[in-house]
């Protein structure tokens, strides 16, 4: 008996210091440094180059709250979220971006949505609750693809075609905890 409690205490105690470092590698892994000799873009043409990321109805939406830029895929308004796509789509990602001097630091967050219609139009709504993940996963080492209504909606994707951005303006993309 004492051995079975040594051994949950082992397995407990190395997930503890594992977890953390599973996170870090992760976050390593999907930061970016621009290629050397990439001209530098202003802070302000940067906040305008992620703003326009979204487009004209696009599929990524982009806000400012205050001095942070929040990216996440568009939930709102879109015709195309059938039942069989709203069905299969019960989370989302968003990306907090806090720019810096040559560096954007991304703070990734994860949406449990929920989907209302509303009776007037039949146009669904998501709703949308958000919290931290305990281990941030920015995704594999995706390049951005096309962007259509069939492209996955995943945080890989998200934090491709964001990090782009950043990276072409000559700042660094830097995931945080």
């Amino acid at each position: 008996m004492t051995a079975l409690i040594v051994a949950v205490a082992v397995a407990i105690a190395a997930s503890l210091l594992v977890i953390p470092l599973l996170a870090a590698a992760r976050r390593r892994a999907a930061a970016r440094a621009p290629v050397p000799g990439t001209p530098v873009a202003s802070q302000d043409e940067l906040r305008a180059r992620l703003l326009a990321l979204a487009g004209d109805n696009g599929p990524i939406a982009v806000r400012e709250e205050g001095d942070v830029i929040v990216a996440t895929w568009q939930l709102m308004g879109i015709p195309w979220a059938t039942l069989s796509f709203r069905a299969k789509l019960r989370r989302t990602w968003a990306l907090r971006l806090t720019i810096g001097d040559g560096v954007v630091l991304a703070r990734l967050l994860v949406g449990s949505v929920a989907w209302e219609t509303a009776a007037a139009t039949w146009m669904p709504r998501a709703v949308v609750t958000w919290s931290n993940p305990r281990v941030p996963t920015f995704g594999d080492d995706a390049e951005p693809i096309a962007i259509v209504p069939e492209a996955p909606r995943d945080v890989g994707q998200l934090v491709a075609h964001v990090r782009d951005v950043v990276v072409r303006a000559g700042y660094r993309f830097e995931p945080t905890a």
